[in-house]
């Protein structure tokens, strides 16, 4: 048995052996054991296409997400040209399939895998509100940094001690009761001046000889003005940094409104990304329309002539090689004709496997309709088929190319988006550059004192309370002076500029080369404008050729003055010139949307429009008032010095 002299000296030795085998246990697993145990005692069968998943990682979550309360849509099996169906032919303009696009576009669809690879890199509509309430990087994130704070605390506690009289020790325990209760409400402005209030009030009880007071109250109110001269001083640099940025990390209002900018033009590229692939996919499917026009009126000519040819060789009249030669050209029509239908799918060798399902098709009337439905959001089969209702344009559309040039560079998201990025570095620049002066404050400080035995009022009218003792003759107290502070040699504060400048140098050599860019894309657009249009006329006389050729050789061949093959290609090329003469007209309003797409004016072709909120133009019209109010330097684009470094900028004033 231990003694109770023993246990108190066991105890600092057992008790960290207690805590290390609680730690070993808790850290060991039966998925290690089970590892481990696989790994030493198994021998490993490498030809075996099975995985244990106990041996790789753990197992297989499958986690259960809160259903949402959605009507399942009438499902009807696909249409293919192994099961075909009825299917109601459905009239649509192209107006009419934007206006079903934008109202089934929660998340901005394009073609291919990246929804299901990487769902996180599409664009919703949810995007720019998500950026605009941010907690971090939003508008509201930014103005929070300027909200009042209230601070308090309440503290209760006993101390005892032991007192001395005349020299000997008192038995008798001396101390008291305490509560301390501090109140303080603080708030800075966008000049960068901190505004606090602080109250502290302080109770004793005392306890002990000597003592001839039983509660005390101690009370302070102090007031506390603090404003920056240098550092952080101005409505200029607080809304463009904050009041608590430090070099490298801004989140001022002005960078957050530019943030939702940024977020808005990416979205708005989403979105007319979206409608342009809707196009596309909308005159696509229009040519998939003429091309099964085309072959079906091929493949029903080779029928014809197979029949013809067969009668022929059943009577003696002609051959066998005739009557194959006929029969394979017609199923090599008919093959023509499947695939206009289905379309063919496309083997590439980067192409993954998500592709395949929608984008993997090339051409065909069926995959250029579940292409169009995927982009439209409605459900891949539902009893009707899309039929394109417009018609194709083939009037010779001019365009001043000087005007356009201009408005390409002025309109297309993709500048305003970089100017945006670079206005955001030029105010960066602006607040670094405010950290490279010191810290000086102005500080002025108020404070008043009170005493009393009571808190509100006493028993008696002899013992004065705090709030009596605090506005009537209490004590109180000021001072007003300079807080001065700096970093020798200040690295942080000039690496930050350096930064700075070196990012915005960055931003518009990458503007600059965006509008070059966009110079390039709007002549090589108006380029595939006129040779899309050249080609279509081409194509007519090619047609009209094509059909008085063939017209001619089927003559010929009544006369017996031709051969059957001769007849059979006349008719293949008159199905080509077709399908080339649609191609090509297809191909010219393709390119008359590239045009709008070049210069910035697509949407305004496609008749859609971006409707902000109320609160966006509240944020406009404050905007403006800020800008108004705020003299932003302009800053040119640094040189570049021999040894690479960038030369100060030359720094202008003026008031945007």
């Amino acid at each position: 048995m231990m003694s109770c002299r023993i246990l108190p000296l066991a105890l600092p030795v057992a008790f960290p052996l207690v805590i290390a085998l609680l730690l070993v246990a808790g850290c060991r697993s039966t998925a290690n054991m089970d590892l481990a145990t696989a790994q030493f005692e198994k021998e490993p069968q490498l030809e075996t296409a099975s995985y244990d998943l106990k041996l790789c990682a753990a197992e297989i979550a499958y986690p259960v997400v809160e259903k949402y309360n959605q009507s399942p849509s009438e499902w009807t099996p696909p249409d293919t040209i192994r099961h075909p169906s009825e299917r109601v032919p459905w009239p649509l303009t192209l107006q009419e399939t934007i206006e079903l696009t934008l109202a089934n576009s929660r998340v901005i669809r394009e073609l291919g895998g990246t929804l299901l690879e990487t769902p996180e890199g599409l664009a919703s509509k949810y995007d720019v509100a998500l950026q605009d309430a941010n907690a971090i990087r939003g508008t509201h994130a930014a103005l929070s940094e300027f909200d009042a704070q209230f601070t308090t605390s309440l503290f209760l506690g006993n101390v005892e001690s032991r007192s001395r009289t005349n020299g000997v020790l008192n038995p008798s325990n001396a101390g008291s009761r305490f509560g301390i209760l501090n109140l303080a409400i603080s708030k800075t402005a966008a000049t960068g001046t901190r505004f606090s209030l602080g109250n502290v009030t302080e109770y004793q009880r005392p306890r002990g000889i000597g003592n001839f007071q039983s509660h005390i109250w101690d009370t302070a109110v102090a007031a506390e003005v603090r404003h920056p001269l240098l550092r952080g001083a101005g409505i200029q640099f607080n809304r463009i940094a904050g009041p608590n940025a430090i070099p490298g990390r801004y989140r001022g209002l002005l960078l957050a409104r530019l943030n939702t900018d940024i977020e808005l033009a990416e979205f708005e590229t989403a979105v007319r990304n979206l409608l342009w692939q809707v196009e596309n996919a909308y005159w696509r499917l229009h040519l998939a329309y003429r091309i099964v026009d085309a072959e079906t009126k091929g493949r029903d000519i080779a029928l014809e002539v197979w029949r013809v040819v067969k009668t022929q060789y059943e009577m003696g009249e002609a051959d066998r090689e005739q009557e194959a030669l006929a029969r394979e050209r017609y199923f090599a029509a008919q093959i023509a004709l499947q695939n206009a239908i289905s379309g063919m799918p496309r083997v590439m060798a980067t192409a993954r496997p998500t592709e395949i399902a929608v984008a993997g098709f090339a051409g065909g009337l069926l995959a250029s309709e579940r292409k169009l439905r995927y982009l439209m959001g409605i459900p891949v089969s539902d009893g009707r088929l899309i039929f394109p209702a417009d018609k194709l344009t083939r009037i010779d559309v001019v365009f001043d190319r000087q005007e356009s040039e201009a408005m390409a560079q002025e309109r297309r998201i993709e500048v305003r988006r970089q100017k945006t990025q670079v206005r955001r570095r030029e105010l960066e620049l602006i607040a670094a550059r405010n950290f490279v002066r010191p810290q000086l404050d102005l500080v002025g400080r108020y404070g008043l004192s009170g005493y009393g035995d009571e808190l509100l009022a006493g028993t008696r009218q002899a013992r004065p309370n705090r709030f009596t003792d605090l506005f009537g003759d209490g004590l109180d107290d000021w001072h007003m002076g300079f807080e001065f502070s700096m970093p020798i040699g200040n690295r942080i504060g000039h690496v930050a500029v350096h930064h700075a400048k070196l990012g915005l140098a960055r931003q518009q050599s990458l503007m600059k080369e965006q509008k070059l860019r966009v110079t390039h894309e709007l002549t090589a657009a108006f380029a595939e404008l006129d040779r899309a249009f050249m080609i279509s006329r081409s194509n007519v006389d090619r047609r009209v050729a094509a059909a008085e050729r063939t017209e001619a050789v089927r003559a010929k061949y009544d006369i017996g003055e031709v051969s059957l093959n001769i007849v059979l290609d006349a008719e293949r090329r008159s199905v080509e010139a077709d399908v080339a003469f649609f191609q090509s007209v297809v191909d010219y309003n393709l390119a008359l949307t590239n045009v709008h797409l070049a210069r910035g004016t697509f949407l305004e072709y496609a008749n859609v429009s971006l409707a902000e909120t109320s609160f966006s133009r509240q944020s406009k019209l404050a905007r403006k008032k800020e800008i108004r109010a705020i003299r932003i330097p302009v800053l040119a684009a640094p040189e570049l010095s021999e040894s690479g470094e960038p030369t100060p900028f030359k720094q202008t004033s003026t008031t945007r």
